[in-house]
Parts: structure tokens; sequence; C-alpha cells
């Protein structure tokens, strides 16, 4: 997952403020490795890329659900 992806998702799913610290508490890491993942200095671990792929698309298809 490139770091824009990861950022505009997280920032989707958890709230433009807080997304961070949100994403920090749910993978049990400091806020900095987030920003970190976010801005491109370390890779985004697949296994974080791969829950929020799988909770974007779980909220979609919910919100798909309450406007067909």
């Amino acid at each position: 997952m490139e770091p824009k992806r990861f950022a505009d998702l997280a920032s989707a799913l958890r709230g433009h403020f807080g997304w961070k610290s949100a994403m920090a508490r749910e993978f049990e890491v400091h806020r900095s490795t987030v920003t970190r993942w976010a801005s491109g200095d370390i890779p985004i671990p697949p296994e974080v890329s791969s829950a929020l792929e799988q909770e974007a698309a779980e909220r979609a298809a919910q919100i798909q659900a309450l406007v067909a």
C-alpha cells in the first residue's frame, strides 16, 4: 500500500482528526510509527494494509446496501 492511500483510508475510516492516534492504539505502535508509515519513511506492514483494505471494503458494502 502506498503511503497516500494509507493516510487517505485511515483518515476516512478513523476521522480526519485523531486518525493517527487511533491507528497507533489499534495496532499497538507509537503514534510516530503511524506518522512514518503515512510519510513513507518506513514500510507499512502487510497486516496493517490488509486490515485497512478489508475494513474499507466492508464499510463500502454497508454504505452501498443503505443506498441501494
